[in-house]
């Protein structure tokens, strides 16, 4: 890959978490002279947590179907381990330790995938993983620091306009990817979407949430899963080559991605 005809799109921890250091304009200038000595000339920054990757390959897709540039490298970033992290965390009772059940594992991961245009990947001769159909991004009003009641219609809203324009409809899916990590609010969302997405008419597809093993890992999310899903219809590990993915940001984003596997 030539980075000069490229971008790079990075998904960061949200502003509101506290870290040792915060990411300021500082930290950026640093980051763009690092990405300008390896030839990457366009670099955009996302801080949105668990939903940023949906924003980052939301961008991508419009970028490259525009013609603007042949690739989009898109990753995520996060650790939410640093003592100044789980401080924050715990007094917002958000841990799972021994006399809170409901609360999360916290993790860190990072992981970056290369989206192009079929045609182009072809051309260079580079394999071909799978294929994003549409992903999309909502915004839920009752996030889980708000005092409004939780009806899930963000996370239903995303998963719904996934399926507006494609050939395939909910029934259609094979497995789904999640960001459920063993807190109340995020069981209760899924809870209200998924009666409003399934409705008793379909089987619900078989549901896995990586954070039951690896912890919940933020701004990394989206990639993370994504890879283990590319891995899963690989492999046969779903009874089908069309997987949901979707992400739950702690001020209210919502992000869903929809997946396909490649003839390749």
């Amino acid at each position: 890959l030539d980075f000069s005809e490229g971008k790079l799109l990075l998904s960061l921890s949200p502003p509101e978490r506290r870290a040792y250091e915060e990411f300021d304009k500082y930290d950026l200038k640093t980051f763009l002279e690092s990405a300008q000595a390896e030839r990457i000339q366009s670099v955009e920054i996302i801080r949105e947590g668990n939903s940023g990757g949906n924003l980052a390959i939301s961008r991508a897709v419009s970028l490259l179907r525009g013609k603007n540039i042949k690739f989009c490298l898109v990753g995520g970033v996060d650790s939410l381990v640093e003592y100044p992290s789980l401080q924050w965390l715990d007094e917002n009772n958000r841990l799972k330790t021994d006399d809170r059940p409901t609360g999360f594992i916290p993790g860190e991961a990072s992981a970056f995938l290369v989206l192009e245009l079929e045609e182009s990947a072809r051309l260079r001769g580079a394999p071909i993983f799978g294929e994003v159909l549409n992903t999309t991004y909502t915004e839920e009003v009752a996030n889980i620091f708000s005092d409004k009641p939780l009806f899930g219609t963000g996370l239903t809203d995303s998963i719904s306009k996934n399926f507006a324009d494609q050939d395939i409809g909910i029934s259609q899916i094979n497995g789904i990817i999640c960001d459920l990590n063993g807190e109340y609010y995020r069981m209760k969302e899924w809870g209200l979407a998924q009666s409003r997405l399934f409705n008793g008419e379909s089987p619900v597809p078989e549901l896995w949430h990586p954070a039951e093993y690896i912890g919940d890992i933020g701004a990394a999310s989206v990639f993370i899963y994504t890879a283990i899903a590319v891995a899963g219809m690989r492999n046969s590990y779903f009874n089908g080559k069309n997987i949901l993915i979707w992400t739950s940001s702690d001020m209210g984003g919502r992000g869903s991605l929809l997946l396909t596997s490649h003839p390749d």
